[in-house]
């Protein structure tokens, strides 16, 4: 048995009607899926080719469109709410072609391209960002992507040829101009006001992917020390952890400014972190305050040169550090970083 929270997602109080009513805003929230800007040159019917290791590949974007009726979005135009990656990757060539998206090899940098915000501190494996259609890659903090907004999007292979890739961002997409809302002017309030909230809070609260300022390669046995940046620009909070590597190897995390550690031993790649398909899930959010690093421990165990690509997912918070409670207050809509599992169990007795 469970017990559900937030009935007003389902049902809400009608004055008029003196009855609950669905909430008929919940009509012009719908799923989607966006890919690469059509107009992009640097992509084919939905595929760009990441060329081959030690050659460039363009950067491409994503943008979302705007559409409104007479003016009737009030200035919010069709924004997006992102909450997943998915990406496919195959070989190129005549069809049939190869897929290998399981053994998928090259990295992504993610920028906003207007407010010029990075959305990771450097590029990141795609395998440690994006998951797949049965096992997408959940975003704990979404990224609210208004009208005429664009992502820019550069691929770099790490080694092989040249493969083909297909990246979609996923979510929700809100119509807060349909002309029906005219009969339903409450409901149509509501959705807006929603939208007032995520444009405040993307001011100051965006995802974001911390990685290590170095390419991690280390001979057979090897021991090494990296280090992971918060910068100066924003607070960061993690929430997940994931790894691609040639061979498995031990790592031990620590912060160097308070010699604060978060293991008392080494843990493995094997036994405490997953992919971007089955990451790793933090016991409880880490909040590390701008400026800090984090130095991060790890020795070879594949008996083999071994490449390594760590990341820990999370969220950027720009805000002064002793207001950083209050802006995730302030600027509060359902993300699934704030807002508890609406299935909760129920006591037994």
């Amino acid at each position: 048995m469970a017990l559900l929270r937030n009935i007003d997602k389902f049902l809400v109080w009608s004055e008029e009607k003196q009855q609950y009513v669905p909430p008929y805003w919940r009509r012009n929230v719908l799923p989607s899926w966006l890919g690469y800007d059509p107009a992009d040159l640097n992509q084919v019917n939905g595929v760009v080719t990441v060329n081959a290791a030690g050659v460039p590949t363009p950067p491409v974007s994503f943008q979302q469109p705007y559409w409104s009726v007479n003016g009737a979005d009030e200035g919010t135009g069709t924004p997006f709410e992102v909450r997943s990656l998915v990406y496919a990757s195959h070989s190129i060539g005549a069809p049939p072609f190869a897929e290998n998206t399981a053994t998928a090899n090259y990295t992504v940098l993610l920028q906003e391209v207007g407010q010029a915000r990075q959305f990771m501190s450097n590029p990141v494996h795609i395998r440690c960002l994006a998951g797949t259609a049965q096992l997408p890659a959940l975003l704990r903090e979404p990224y609210y992507m208004q009208s005429k907004h664009s992502l820019s999007v550069q691929y770099a292979k790490v080694a092989g040829a040249a493969v083909g890739v297909r990246l979609f961002l996923v979510g929700a997409q809100f119509f807060p101009w349909d002309p029906q809302f005219r009969q339903y002017p409450n409901n149509k309030k509501l959705l807006l006001n929603m939208l007032h909230k995520w444009e405040e809070r993307s001011k100051y609260v965006s995802p974001y992917w911390l990685v290590p300022e170095q390419n991690i390669n280390l001979l057979a046995g090897a021991t090494a020390d990296f280090f992971l940046k918060v910068g100066d620009d924003g607070h960061f909070e993690g929430f997940t952890i994931t790894a691609v590597s040639t061979g498995n190897f031990t790592w031990e995390l620590s912060e160097p400014k308070t010699q604060q550690t978060i293991m008392n031993g080494q843990g493995t790649q094997t036994n405490s972190i997953g992919t971007a398909l089955f990451p790793t899930l933090l016991p409880t959010p880490y909040l590390l305050p701008s400026g800090y690093r984090l130095r991060l421990r790890i020795t070879d165990l594949s008996a083999a040169p071994n490449q390594i690509f760590f990341c820990i997912a999370g969220r950027k918070i720009y805000a002064p550090m002793k207001d950083v409670g209050d802006v995730l207050q302030s600027t509060a809509v359902p993300t699934p970083a704030d807002v508890e599992s609406q299935i909760v169990p129920k006591p037994l007795v």
